[in-house]
């Protein structure tokens, strides 16, 4: 029975990242057809490579809310944020989205 639970749960696992990289695909899209000026959130950032995109295409965007549970993501987030001269538009943070 365990067997199949650890079988079950990996299917489960890949469906959900699966679903997760077809709604990033899709808020990219809506985000780059962006019309109002404001903030844009991205919950679970990583590496904040999203992020540093939002910042550097979308000129009515002020804010880039970045954010990850990973304290190693945020550092990446820091600099990929350097790197890519965007240090003024991105907020990185530190917090459970949930």
């Amino acid at each position: 029975m365990s067997r199949f639970q650890a079988v079950e749960g990996k299917a489960h696992v890949s469906l959900c990242l699966v679903a997760s990289l077809i709604v990033r695909c899709m808020y990219t899209k809506l985000i780059l057809n962006l019309k109002v000026d404001g903030s844009v959130l991205e919950a679970m950032a990583a590496s904040g490579i999203r992020s540093v995109r939002y910042a550097k295409e979308l000129s009515k965007v002020s804010q880039v809310h970045s954010n990850d549970l990973s304290e190693i993501a945020v550092e990446c987030i820091k600099r990929n944020s350097e790197i890519n001269n965007v240090t003024t538009k991105i907020v990185p943070t530190c917090m459970d989205c949930w």
